[in-house]
């Protein structure tokens, strides 16, 4: 990866991941206990670099090089991307108007 390509592969996988954990949460989210947002978000980063880090061993494992440097910044923007958006979930649904 080059140039902005690991920043935007980061954040877009990230937040999808994330968007994909919150459609599974039980509601309501975040629910009674303090720890279950940082668990979320720790599930989140998890599952984002676990993503990220299959598709560069699959990369590397044909192209027979070493990880550029790209791939980590993606690893650790993806992670922070996914966490922060299930941790302002929260909040953001603190904020929400109840349905009807």
């Amino acid at each position: 990866m080059s140039g902005l390509t690991p920043v935007v592969a980061g954040l877009l996988f990230g937040f999808g991941v994330a968007e994909v954990l919150l459609a599974a949460a039980p509601r309501p989210f975040p629910g009674p206990a303090p720890w279950t947002v940082a668990a979320w978000a720790a599930a989140a980063a998890v599952l984002t670099d676990a993503g990220l880090g299959w598709a560069a061993w699959i990369q590397l494992r044909h192209r027979h090089q070493g990880v550029p440097g790209g791939v980590w910044l993606a690893l650790a923007i993806g992670a922070a991307a996914g966490a922060a958006w299930v941790r302002s979930s929260g909040r953001r649904g603190a904020r929400s108007r109840p349905t009807p």
